[in-house]
């Protein structure tokens, strides 16, 4: 009975130490990756005396090591994808569906100054204005009044903002 008790009390020792290490190196995996949040709001900029109201795009860099932003893409829907094209560019690439049926393009385009490259410190940011009638002239070709922000690190890895809808603009500047 004694060596039942001892065995009993050993292994939960042992279960405890397995189940312990293995959570500290899943956290330690998750804290080693870069992790760049990309938010798009409405926003408005200054540009001496006049008021410019657009589409402010935020990087924010949420991980604990720098990260250095090469280059931004400005994506917006040119045709609807059905589930079928998306499974076949998953079978094909390997990869998300979450572009397929969108354009990539950049703001440069349209003269727009994003302040890239850039290094962006662990817990800072780097926002830019995208003005209402550049991205709509860049966005001219859209099937819906959405676009998403892609962020491009050095490594040529992509960071996707949530999509956003932004016919509130889009009707303002027709109204004028």
């Amino acid at each position: 009975m004694r060596d039942r008790v001892s065995l009993d009390w050993k292994l939960f020792i042992s279960i405890y130490a397995a189940i312990l290490s293995t959570g500290v190196f899943f956290w330690n995996v998750l804290k080693s990756r870069r992790w760049i949040r990309i938010r798009i709001g409405h926003g408005v900029a200054h540009e001496g005396d006049d008021v410019i109201s657009g589409v402010w795009v935020s990087i924010e860099n949420c991980s604990d090591k720098p990260a250095f932003i090469r280059a931004v893409s400005v994506l917006y829907p040119y045709r609807s994808a059905s589930i079928l094209a998306k499974a076949a560019h998953f079978v094909k690439y390997r990869n998300s569906t979450k572009t397929v049926g969108w354009v990539f393009t950049s703001p440069k385009y349209v003269e727009i100054e994003t302040g890239l490259p850039k290094e962006i410190q662990p817990g800072d940011s780097h926002g830019f204005l995208l003005p209402e009638e550049k991205l709509l002239k860049l966005t001219e070709n859209r099937v819906r009044d959405e676009i998403m922000v892609s962020a491009q690190d050095a490594l040529a890895m992509d960071s996707f903002s949530k999509v956003f809808g932004f016919k509130e603009v889009d009707d303002r500047i027709l109204a004028k």
